[in-house]
């Protein structure tokens, strides 16, 4: 399965937005004069949810950056083997020696 980038970036705005919306209401920016609306119970619940919210994004964050990372190494690693006079053998398990560095393997 192929996810586009930009939509998970797209995916992850959202998510802080509707961290940010939560957080909204238990800081005071909405339902001012609300009845239940100053309820500690409440206020701790939308707090729950934001922070559930800025967890999500976090981690599509993360994904986003350890995707960034792998195509780099991957770029680096193949302008290495394409840079040498000919594609001998060595000079691909050495592009896949760095891949596996970079990535962490």
């Amino acid at each position: 399965m192929t996810i586009d980038r930009s939509k998970l970036g797209e995916v992850r705005g959202y998510i802080l937005a509707e961290a940010d919306f939560n957080r909204s209401w238990a800081d005071g920016r909405r339902g001012v004069g609300m009845p239940g609306a100053n309820n500690d119970g409440y206020k701790a619940r939308r707090i729950e949810i934001a922070v559930e919210r800025e967890v999500w994004a976090a981690s599509i964050g993360d994904a986003i950056a350890e995707n960034d990372r792998l195509r780099a190494a991957l770029k680096r690693a193949l302008e290495l083997a394409m840079s040498a006079s000919e594609c001998a053998p060595a000079t691909v398990l050495h592009a896949i020696e760095i891949i596996s560095q970079e990535a962490g393997l």
